[in-house]
């Protein structure tokens, strides 16, 4: 999709119509600068609004999970067990399928990816609550939180009296560092774990530490992943997330899947709307009015 120049005599309009396009292209070179000085004085002023993909995110954490869940039963199932392959053609041999191995490392695979997913659609997540229920309106500091790294944006969305929250940060932040870092890296970890030395009693693991002021390298055991109890924890916290302290701001952002609106946090408004359940309520059937009546152009 463009912008058309349409004329009636192509011989008698086609130099106006080709003056029109270099200036419109002129134009357009030029508004960059201009429509980055509107944005910045719309997030000095916080005149913002937070798009929410919420909905989405947490989607395609449901879609992974059911996967994990079905290759897990699988797992299950299959303790023990080892099925014949085809016969080789070359050599006659007969070839076995270690079938609990192989659904094993399935579903640790697809748990890796649910864990993924839990921390992609929480880093958006976390801004949304900070805004909804903790009231954060100023839009350089939302900006600039944006940029901060996940333990940051936890505590910035869920307040230290969440105390139902506050208890899983710990382990969340565990299975962040140790599995979620660690794949996002290669497999050799965000702190390099990468290297055995040698010694007389063999290959020893290294750690290489980038943080100033420590030695270089540390010595470390190997990744250990209990998926089971990862995932376990994850499916707490939602449900904690969703039915515990923070179930309004939840409900804004999941269900009702509206925009976090700055001025709606300056204002009161939201705090008004996390009074009670009613109250939340009609002003999220109010905040809806509002977008739908925009989208439809019904000034």
């Amino acid at each position: 999709m463009g912008l058309g120049i349409f004329v009636q005599d192509i011989e008698t309009d086609e130099v106006d119509a080709e003056a029109i396009a270099n200036k419109i292209r002129i134009a357009v070179m030029s508004a960059p600068p201009f429509y980055e000085y509107i944005a910045k004085q719309a997030i000095d002023k916080s005149e913002l609004n937070v798009i929410n993909n919420n909905i989405r995110l947490l989607a395609r954490f449901d879609f992974l999970f059911e996967l994990y869940k079905k290759e897990n039963n699988k797992y299950l199932k299959s303790k023990g067990k080892i099925k014949r392959d085809k016969t080789s053609s070359i050599t006659n041999a007969i070839k076995f399928v270690n079938v609990e191995f192989t659904n094993k490392q399935q579903t640790i695979w697809l748990a890796i990816s649910c864990i993924d997913a839990f921390f992609s659609w929480t880093e958006h997540l976390f801004i949304h609550l900070a805004i909804v229920g903790q009231y954060l309106s100023n839009g350089n500091k939302v900006t600039t939180l944006m940029l901060e790294d996940w333990q940051t944006k936890f505590k910035a969305g869920i307040p230290d009296t969440s105390k139902d929250l506050h208890s899983y940060f710990n382990e969340l932040i565990a299975i962040r560092q140790q599995v979620r870092n660690f794949i996002a890296h290669g497999a050799y970890g965000k702190d390099g774990a990468a290297f055995y030395f040698h010694s007389n009693t063999g290959a020893v693991p290294v750690k290489m530490d980038y943080k100033k002021g420590k030695k270089k390298f540390s010595l470390e055991l190997d990744l250990t992943f209990n998926y089971e109890d990862a995932i376990k924890l994850i499916q707490d916290f939602i449900n904690t997330l969703e039915n515990g302290s923070l179930e309004l701001p939840m409900l804004y952002t999941q269900k009702y899947a509206l925009p976090t609106v700055l001025s709606f946090a300056s204002n009161g408004f939201y705090q008004t709307a996390m009074i009670d359940k009613n109250s939340f309520e009609a002003c999220a059937d109010y905040i809806s009015k509002l977008f739908d009546d925009a989208g439809n152009m019904d000034w």
